[in-house]
């Protein structure tokens, strides 16, 4: 009996987090036309002095702050032709999108 229950069991503990996970509401933005209309136009003002939409200026305000990137250090540095194959630095990188993928062997 105990063989039928403990993988029902262990199934259970393992699908109730996934599917909490997908049904769970992500944290909601204010919309421009919700606020104070004294905020709204500050928003507005905000924005286009950031050359930005006032929707993207809702979703950056949203965004934790974490301060400067750290300054990238490595000896081994593969694909960088584009930046003349050497080590990198975040200067090199600045106003571009970037995507830094870390491995590890362990």
């Amino acid at each position: 009996m105990l063989e039928k229950i403990v993988p029902r069991l262990l199934t259970a503990a393992l699908l109730v987090p996934l599917l909490a996970g997908c049904v769970m509401q992500p944290a909601t933005l204010p919309k421009l036309e919700e606020l104070p209309m004294e905020q709204a136009a500050q928003v507005e003002a905000d924005a286009a002095a950031q050359g930005l939409t006032p929707e993207q200026k809702l979703i950056l305000d949203g965004l934790r702050n974490n301060g400067p990137a750290p300054e990238l250090t490595n000896e081994v540095w593969l694909n960088t032709e584009a930046f003349g194959g050497g080590p990198l630095q975040l200067a090199d990188l600045r106003g571009k999108v970037t995507i830094v993928e870390f491995w590890t062997y362990g």
